[in-house]
Parts: structure tokens; C-alpha cells; sequence
């Protein structure tokens, strides 16, 4: 035996399916607490074998909602669109910046772009520079 695992035939101990490798993790790397509740509902569950994402993930949200459960003893809209989310792996957040920069018009786009290089340490420098060229440039017409 070469103690290799055959990855086309890693079977999930809750499901009993095949899953591929992306798709499933050893049962050993599961979390003290959500192991335990593994084994109240599979008592024939080993830290051996191993647990598809899709399975771990459902006992992840039973455990979240459990211990939301017991410390308030109730459970609001927003804990529950939480353990809804952590079933179905989605995000709960998005990023309001990328949402705001994808409604600007061009127009608010140029005058953005325009505002920070208006204010930036080059366009100052550049200023500067061409300040100090136009005196050079007076004071060498005045003196002829």
C-alpha cells in the first residue's frame, strides 16, 4: 500500500456520495464543536474519513443558529438571511464603491479623474514649475 488516496473515490461519511477533491475535506480538519454535533446525528462518523462542503457547510449554520439561539434565545431577520447565507456559501456584504463607480456617468468619471490630479503633489509641482518659468520669462523681457 503506497498510503496515497485515490482522489475519484473520496466518499463523504454524511451524504455517502463521491465527490471530487475541490468538493470535500478530510473529517479530521473539522472544528471541535461542529465535529460534535456531527456525531449527535451520525454517531458512525470518523475524523478518518472525510465530509463534502456541502454537508459541513449545513452543519456549520445549524451550529451557528444553535449558538445564536442560546445566548439571545431568539432569532431575528438578519441572523437568519446569516445562517442562510453560510448554507448556501454566499456572500453578505458587497462593496458600495465598486456599486457607486459603476452608476457615474462619463462625465462624473472625467471630473474625477480631473479632481485628482487637481490635487495631487505632480499637477502642484508642475504649477510651480510653470510659475517660476513665466517670472524667468518676465523678468528677462523687462530687462531688455
Amino acid at each position: 500500500m503506497t498510503g496515497k488516496v485515490d482522489p475519484s473515490k473520496l466518499v463523504c461519511q454524511i451524504c455517502k456520495k463521491q465527490k471530487s477533491a475541490d468538493n470535500i475535506i478530510p473529517a479530521g480538519l473539522v472544528r471541535g464543536p461542529i465535529a460534535e454535533k456531527i456525531k449527535e446525528a451520525f454517531p458512525d462518523w470518523s475524523s478518518d474519513g472525510y465530509i463534502c462542503t456541502a454537508d459541513l457547510n449545513r452543519f456549520r449554520s445549524e451550529y451557528v443558529e444553535d449558538m445564536i439561539k442560546q445566548d439571545k434565545g431568539e432569532f431575528t431577520a438578519i441572523e437568519e438571511q446569516v445562517v442562510k447565507s453560510l448554507r448556501e456559501h454566499e456572500l453578505l456584504t458587497r462593496n458600495p464603491n465598486i456599486e457607486y463607480e459603476q452608476q457615474l456617468t462619463f462625465g462624473e468619471r472625467t471630473a474625477d479623474r480631473l479632481a485628482d490630479f487637481g490635487g495631487s503633489w505632480k499637477f502642484l509641482g508642475i504649477f510651480a514649475g510653470i510659475i517660476i518659468l513665466m517670472e524667468e520669462l518676465s523678468e528677462k523681457r523687462s530687462r531688455s
